[in-house]
């Protein structure tokens, strides 16, 4: 048992980081408190790390996507077929449950080509979700009118 040196409760040390610091090998504030002042203080420096990270990417943006793309080619390069199965299986995932990358593909393509580095809106995927979902159940009610009547 230890008491926290924030919220002053006595917990097992199971409720402690590790912290190799302390000499019972444990942080002096309980997981508890530490993610709520983790989590304070991500809010109070969010824009200004949001800002740092956006400058990053900005000064070294070549270099990452060099990078990005030399991984993507040995990838694609090493095994073709297991890389097509991969990503053939990401793609009916997405086409089965609708997630955003999904439809903000199928905005891209029916687009006929969207401005690289611009988002889709997040209303404009809704409204694809819905559109599809539309689709979907007309599709199932003409398959339910067309299928022949079974007789008693």
């Amino acid at each position: 048992m230890k008491a926290c040196s924030k919220c002053g409760e006595s917990k097992a040390l199971d409720y402690f980081h590790a912290n190799a610091k302390y000499k019972d090998g444990r942080a002096s504030c309980c997981k508890a408190c530490a993610n709520k002042a983790g989590s304070a203080r991500y809010q109070a420096n969010r824009e200004r790390r949001s800002a740092m990270a956006k400058a990053y990417w900005e000064t070294h943006k070549d270099k990452r996507l060099d990078r990005i793309r030399a991984y993507q080619t040995h990838i694609r390069a090493s095994d073709k077929d297991a890389y097509r199965k991969k990503s053939l299986a990401a793609h009916h995932r997405g086409r089965e449950q609708l997630t955003d990358w999904y439809c903000a593909a199928m905005i891209r393509q029916q687009a006929g080509g969207w401005p690289p580095g611009v988002e889709v809106p997040v209303d404009l995927i809704a409204l694809k979700r819905e559109s599809i979902l539309l689709k979907r159940l007309g599709r199932q009610i003409k398959e339910a009118i067309n299928q022949p009547q079974e007789e008693p």
